[in-house]
């Protein structure tokens, strides 16, 4: 039988506390998704695109800064890559209004 250290105890404790943290978070956010999207509000910008509009579209239907959405993505890449590219599959984009075709 294998004993446990302390310090050994100690990282597993941290790391079991950093999973349920990321997963907490991610649950919190692909609910806010789900709940917006039910509404239709959820779109990708038009307007704030780095690349596809994902991040600027979630920032506008939760009403929070489009650079703090982008920094979440960034520091859990691995597990928002994942959900970028479905985003990016699944969300339309918005309609913006085309003025050079009135005569």
């Amino acid at each position: 039988m294998t004993t446990v250290s302390k310090a050994n105890l100690g990282d597993m404790v941290f790391q079991l506390l950093f999973l349920l943290t990321i997963i907490s978070l991610v649950s919190g956010i692909l609910l806010s998704i789900i709940t917006v999207r039910k509404k239709g509000e959820l779109r990708r910008s038009s307007t704030d695109i780095v690349f596809t509009g994902v991040c600027g579209g979630l920032a506008e239907s939760l009403k929070m800064s489009s650079i703090f959405v982008r920094v979440v993505f960034i520091l859990f890449q691995p597990v928002f890559l994942w959900i970028y590219i479905i985003l990016v599959w699944l969300l339309k984009s918005k309609e913006t209004k085309n003025f050079s075709n009135i005569t």
